[in-house]
Protein backbone atom coordinates (compact mmCIF):
# COMPACT_ATOMS: atom_id res chain seq x y z
CA UNK A 1 0.00 0.00 0.00
CA UNK A 2 1.52 3.09 -0.82
CA UNK A 3 -1.03 5.93 0.89
CA UNK A 4 -1.04 8.41 -1.76
CA UNK A 5 -4.53 8.11 -3.03
CA UNK A 6 -7.17 7.53 0.46
CA UNK A 7 -10.56 8.08 0.66
CA UNK A 8 -12.69 8.35 3.85
CA UNK A 9 -16.25 7.01 4.42
CA UNK A 10 -18.58 7.06 7.16
CA UNK A 11 -21.96 5.43 7.95
CA UNK A 12 -24.28 4.90 11.12
CA UNK A 13 -24.72 2.43 13.57
CA UNK A 14 -28.12 2.71 15.30
CA UNK A 15 -28.72 1.21 18.19
CA UNK A 16 -31.89 -0.46 18.94
CA UNK A 17 -34.23 2.00 20.70
CA UNK A 18 -37.32 2.93 20.08
CA UNK A 19 -35.99 6.67 19.90
CA UNK A 20 -34.10 5.80 16.25
CA UNK A 21 -37.58 4.41 15.02
CA UNK A 22 -39.83 7.74 13.96
CA UNK A 23 -43.41 5.64 13.75
CA UNK A 24 -42.58 5.66 17.83
CA UNK A 25 -44.56 8.28 20.00
CA UNK A 26 -41.44 9.64 22.25
CA UNK A 27 -41.49 13.31 24.00
CA UNK A 28 -37.86 13.82 23.98
CA UNK A 29 -36.28 11.95 21.37
CA UNK A 30 -32.85 13.50 20.68
CA UNK A 31 -32.10 15.04 23.63
CA UNK A 32 -28.80 14.40 24.67
CA UNK A 33 -29.30 14.69 28.54
CA UNK A 34 -31.99 11.83 28.05
CA UNK A 35 -30.01 8.87 27.42
CA UNK A 36 -32.45 5.55 25.64
CA UNK A 37 -32.56 3.19 28.67
CA UNK A 38 -31.04 0.00 26.64
CA UNK A 39 -27.49 0.96 26.98
CA UNK A 40 -25.62 3.78 28.34
CA UNK A 41 -22.46 3.03 25.80
CA UNK A 42 -23.91 5.23 22.63
CA UNK A 43 -24.23 8.50 21.70
CA UNK A 44 -26.58 10.97 19.68
CA UNK A 45 -24.98 11.32 16.14
CA UNK A 46 -25.50 13.14 12.93
CA UNK A 47 -25.48 11.88 9.52
CA UNK A 48 -25.81 14.64 6.86
CA UNK A 49 -26.33 13.16 3.29
CA UNK A 50 -25.98 15.63 0.29
CA UNK A 51 -27.67 15.02 -3.04
CA UNK A 52 -27.15 17.40 -5.82
CA UNK A 53 -27.81 20.74 -4.53
CA UNK A 54 -30.20 19.51 -1.50
CA UNK A 55 -28.98 18.87 1.71
CA UNK A 56 -30.76 16.42 4.50
CA UNK A 57 -29.63 16.00 7.83
CA UNK A 58 -30.48 13.18 9.89
CA UNK A 59 -30.18 12.36 13.65
CA UNK A 60 -29.53 9.06 15.45
CA UNK A 61 -28.77 6.78 18.76
CA UNK A 62 -25.72 5.08 18.04
CA UNK A 63 -22.08 4.81 16.88
CA UNK A 64 -20.31 6.03 13.69
CA UNK A 65 -18.36 3.64 12.07
CA UNK A 66 -15.26 4.96 9.49
CA UNK A 67 -13.15 3.47 7.21
CA UNK A 68 -9.95 4.78 5.35
CA UNK A 69 -9.51 3.02 2.00
CA UNK A 70 -6.15 3.18 -0.49
CA UNK A 71 -7.60 3.66 -3.62
CA UNK A 72 -4.72 2.32 -5.67
CA UNK A 73 -4.74 -0.90 -3.85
Amino acid sequence: MKGKYLTVDSCPILANVKENNSKTNVKSRFKKDGLPKNDSDYSIGIFPTFVHDTKRVDFFWGWPSHIINDCES
